[in-house]
């Protein structure tokens, strides 16, 4: 079932990116497109971007599952069952429209830092498959190829007018959008933690309190006793 997931080899990847398609990453573009798995025939949808993050940082954020209903729209609710080795467990409650109630499961994901790759399988719940993996690929010190592929099917009765293969799709493009995102507000919050920050020397300049720069009144001085004033002493 995992066949169309588990390519991660960094240059295999490179190689099936064309010039024209680097081209429009290095821009910036998200490209998404779909292709069939040789081995269960499943319709995956695949998405590519470069990210502007090292892939330590990258891998941290994607890594950190309890975080993912703070920037994955779809994801409401997440908590960490138990992990072994790497493999981690959780319990998921993924967002639904309304009214229909929310999608619930159990999944499985499996990593490997060192490789940069981490792939998550429904174990069991209310889809009938879904499984996805992330690959990422350094490209300098700053920047990251990430290779986004997704397979989730509700099941037959689910909208059957609206493919599947278009809803992943679109869903592939929201997550690694959501995760540039996130990985930019981590920078930023990085950037200005105390002690990072040096305020520059205008905002004392205008914020100032100027009474302050007033001239101080010169100190009267003190007033010379005359004998002549003072009362004989007796």
């Amino acid at each position: 079932m995992l066949a169309g997931l588990m390519v991660f080899s960094p240059g295999l990847v490179l190689a099936q990116i064309s010039e024209k398609e680097m081209a429009k990453l290095q821009k910036g573009a998200v490209i998404t497109f779909t292709e069939k798995d040789q081995g269960s025939g499943d319709r995956i949808a695949v998405g590519r971007a470069i990210l502007t993050a090292p892939r330590d940082l990258v891998w941290t954020v994607l890594s950190n599952y309890s975080s993912y209903p703070e920037f994955f729209s779809d994801v409401q609710e997440l908590k960490i069952i138990k992990r072994e080795g790497n493999k981690v467990w959780m319990q998921v409650r993924y967002r639904n429209l309304f009214p229909f109630p929310d999608f619930k499961c159990q999944m499985l994901a499996e990593e490997s830092a060192g490789d940069g790759w981490l792939r998550m399988t429904m174990e069991q719940g209310d889809f009938e498959k879904y499984y996805t993996s992330w690959k990422l690929t350094s490209l300098d010190s700053s920047r990251v190829l990430a290779e986004y592929r997704v397979y989730r099917y509700v099941g037959w009765w689910w909208f059957p007018l609206v493919p599947t293969s278009m809803t992943n799709e679109s869903m592939v493009s929201d997550h690694i959008q959501a995760l540039r995102k996130q990985l930019k507000l981590v920078q930023e919050q990085k950037v200005t933690q105390p002690g990072d920050v040096i305020k520059p020397i205008w905002r004392k300049s205008i914020f100032r309190d100027k009474s302050k720069d007033q001239p101080k009144p010169e100190a009267k001085p003190p007033k010379e006793s005359h004998p002549e004033s003072q009362p004989e002493k007796k």
